[in-house]
């Protein structure tokens, strides 16, 4: 496999991701260059298209400037999850399961990726980073169950969008890590999806999962939710999944350049800036439907012609 320094030389000459390396290898910044911003809005693109036909209740909202916070549970108690559920409603209670997915800028020059020894820290020169965000809300009985579900789909969804399925995993995570972890967090747990590379590993996407009858509420009435089947008051199990889209964006851009092959960037196909189509001319006439060319975006897909 190519060492750290080779992929992003490679990526900075196509015009994905320009950064640099600290002594330790590790990416201490980055910034994305024109096919990188690209690869990143198709990016966030597919994560909205995402669905899960066990949650027939879904949501999308959009928030502003956020205050990072390292902590993976803090946020039941912040505004911005409060406001977002209140956002849902119209005259009843939302039932369970449900979904809101959200999209925020977070306010400093930071990810929400946890350095450990074998990590590589990407860290992007923006001053603001995106965060999408799944938060996904069960009867309580059965959240451990439906965590345990989103685990194995999230670490599919990757290994779906990357070149190497075989490079992730999931890690468990200490929620007594942070310093500003909630209290009564004994039956919540968490997990990372991350990415394998000889250099090191570097994290993708947070999963948590909080019950919120068993942590302290600041506006307890604000989360109750029609439970599944007999459509009474609860508060339900919040699984919540983060992805920072810089990094993550430029983890599958890393993840994608290294293989074996000479000048290749394997990415999906679904999250490429461009496509190519190849229409050959047969004694000067296109072989290709006319149907096709009619939908042909001129700004996404370059069409090649060659005389056979």
């Amino acid at each position: 496999m190519k060492s750290l320094s080779t992929l992003l030389r490679a990526l900075q000459k196509s015009s994905y991701l320009e950064s640099s390396t600290n002594a330790q290898n590790s990416v201490i910044n980055f910034n994305l260059l024109n096919n990188g911003e690209r690869f990143k809005t198709q990016l966030i693109e597919n994560w909205r298209k995402t669905k899960n036909i066990r949650i027939p209740n879904e949501y999308y909202v959009e928030n502003e400037l956020y205050t990072y916070d390292d902590s993976r549970t803090s946020f039941i108690n912040s505004d911005e999850f409060r406001d977002n559920i209140k956002h849902i409603r119209t005259n009843t209670l939302t039932r369970c399961p449900a979904i809101i997915k959200s999209k925020r800028t977070i306010s400093i020059n930071s990810t929400n990726v946890e350095k450990t020894n074998t990590d590589i820290l990407l860290v992007s020169n923006r001053l603001g980073s995106t965060q999408i965000i799944f938060d996904y809300f069960f009867n309580c009985e059965t959240g451990l169950e439906n965590f345990y579900n989103i685990e194995r789909e999230r670490k599919i969804w990757w290994m779906r969008n990357s070149a190497n399925p075989s490079r992730y995993f999931l890690e468990s995570y200490d929620l007594n890590s942070t310093s500003n972890s909630i209290d009564g967090i004994a039956k919540s747990q968490s997990t990372t999806v991350k990415t394998r590379f000889s250099f090191g590993n570097a994290s993708l996407e947070t999963i948590t999962l909080v019950p919120l009858s068993e942590v302290p509420l600041k506006h307890a009435n604000d989360f109750y939710f029609k439970s599944q089947h007999a459509g009474h008051k609860i508060l339900p199990a919040v699984v919540r999944s983060v992805i920072n889209v810089e990094t993550a964006t430029a983890v599958l851009l890393l993840d994608g350049c290294d293989n074996e092959r000479i000048n290749t960037l394997l990415l999906n196909r679904k999250l490429v800036p461009y496509q190519c189509i190849i229409a050959c001319l047969h004694n000067g006439k296109m072989q290709m439907p006319m149907l096709l060319i009619q939908k042909l975006t001129l700004q996404m897909i370059c069409v090649i012609c060659a005389d056979i």
